[in-house]
């Protein structure tokens, strides 16, 4: 789940130019807080999917 979310924010902090240091704290904070809480439910989601098939035994092949 932390991953994912992370993959989004490291995103969407890449797509903006930060001239100074200042500015890109500024922006890896509006970046962790601008992801939407439907796209962190689908990340939990997926993760209680793969979590749920390991506990029952299955393989990471049989689970995607």
């Amino acid at each position: 789940f932390f991953w994912k979310y992370w993959g989004f924010v490291k995103y969407r902090y890449c797509e903006v130019c930060k001239e100074r240091f200042d500015d890109a704290k500024k922006h890896a904070l509006v970046c962790l807080d601008n992801c939407p809480v439907e796209v962190i439910c689908h990340f939990f989601n997926c993760s209680w999917h793969f979590i749920d098939a390991y506990r029952r035994g299955l393989t990471r092949k049989v689970v995607e």
